[in-house]
């Protein structure tokens, strides 16, 4: 039998973490206004019949705007408190809001083939191990269903993503694996699933994400802000190039590279 002790203890940390950045989530303009949420509705191409599930649905803005599309919409995430704040910006805006499930994407409290989309923006690179998420993915999925990821993902270059590995993980306040789109389309295929769709170098802010506000929503100390700032300071001038990083005064704007990744159960 697996030990899952020190997975369950992990789980446990960061599901502590995430519920007291709720609120502060909940404000955050990538989440709100950023331009992938329309690309992850267009390669969904959800239908009025269909179950949706938000995979990681955090404050809940893409569960917000799968609603009007699909039938229902689950929104899972590990936090509960991430969970009432979906629920709360659902009714703001007079939407349906989505059936909050608490959960471990790696162990989906949901049947085989129940859902027909899943989304899953800004969280994927949060879940650990992506093999058994992948596998549990293409087990809910019902045949012919959709999912879309989107996340910070590597770039190819050792140096970029060293320094967007290290920023990640100063943020999150634990490990934060990144993988490259051609890694998750090898991770996807092995679950069984078939990718559409691969896509690098989207950028979610037109003005770039301001590393100040991203700190301050994570509860991470002046201290650590300080060392982030500093690292992109720092950093090769083709890094700072590649992250397009500009200061502004104490803070720092920059753009990580987003990549967007399709996938349908075909079998």
């Amino acid at each position: 039998m697996v030990n899952d002790t020190p997975r369950a203890a992990a789980l446990l940390a960061r599901k502590r973490e995430f519920g007291e950045r709720a609120r502060a989530y909940g404000m955050r303009e990538e989440f709100l206004k950023g331009d992938t949420r329309d690309r992850v509705l267009e390669h969904l191409e959800p239908v009025t019949d269909e179950i949706a599930l938000d995979l990681g649905a955090g404050p809940g803005a893409m569960s917000v705007s799968l609603a009007p599309f699909v039938h229902r919409v689950i929104a899972l995430d590990l936090a509960p408190e991430m969970l009432r704040a979906g629920q709360l910006a659902a009714r703001r805006v007079g939407r349906m809001p989505a059936l909050p499930v608490a959960g471990d994407a790696a162990r989906l409290p949901l049947r085989d083939a129940s859902v027909q989309v899943v989304a899953c923006r800004h969280a994927v690179r949060l879940f650990g191990d992506p093999e058994p998420v992948a596998r549990e993915l293409a087990r809910v999925l019902s045949l012919g269903g959709r999912v879309v990821i989107v996340d910070t993902m590597a770039s190819g270059d050792p140096q970029v993503d060293s320094v967007l590995a290290s920023l990640e993980t100063l943020h999150a306040g634990g490990d934060v694996a990144l993988r490259a789109g051609d890694q998750w389309r090898e991770i996807l295929m092995a679950a069984g699933l078939r990718v559409d769709w691969l896509d690098h170098s989207l950028y979610e802010l037109q003005a770039g994400r301001s590393l100040l506000e991203w700190f301050s929503a994570s509860g991470a100390s002046t201290d650590v802000f300080v060392r982030a700032r500093q690292m992109l300071a720092d950093a090769p001038r083709a890094v700072r190039d590649h992250l397009r990083v500009l200061m502004h005064g104490e803070d720092i704007q920059f753009h990580p590279p987003l990549g967007i990744i399709a996938a349908r159960r075909v079998g």
